[in-house]
């Protein structure tokens, strides 16, 4: 049985191209010297609207493990809501598998 407490951090998107974003994984500092072993990325297929997962470099994700969604919300005054709701899986430091499921979302104007 999976367990585990819900947390909520501040992560930022950057684009590696137009259809990949990339982030850090868990609550790491957000700087260059951690990404290789903790960024992520996603590549919407916008035809579809699912996401692929995949590590940026080293983080251990499981492979066929990641997948998700992705949409526009529309919203007040032209603003929307790119919103990721993504699952995948990840060996931690001490080579257990663990879980993660995340819900990301930017504002664009």
């Amino acid at each position: 049985m999976l367990s585990g407490t819900p947390i909520e951090i501040a992560r930022t998107l950057t684009a590696v191209d137009e259809n990949t974003v990339r982030f850090f994984h868990k609550s790491v500092n957000e700087e260059m010297p951690n990404l290789d072993d903790n960024g992520i990325t996603l590549t919407v297929d916008k035809s579809t609207g699912k996401v692929s997962v995949s590590p940026w470099k080293n983080l251990p994700v499981v492979e066929n493990s990641g997948s998700g969604t992705y949409q526009v919300v529309s919203g007040n005054y032209g603003i929307n809501t790119r919103r990721y709701v993504i699952e995948y899986n990840y060996i931690n430091s001490s080579n257990k598998e663990m879980y993660v499921s995340v819900t990301l979302e930017t504002s664009e104007n």
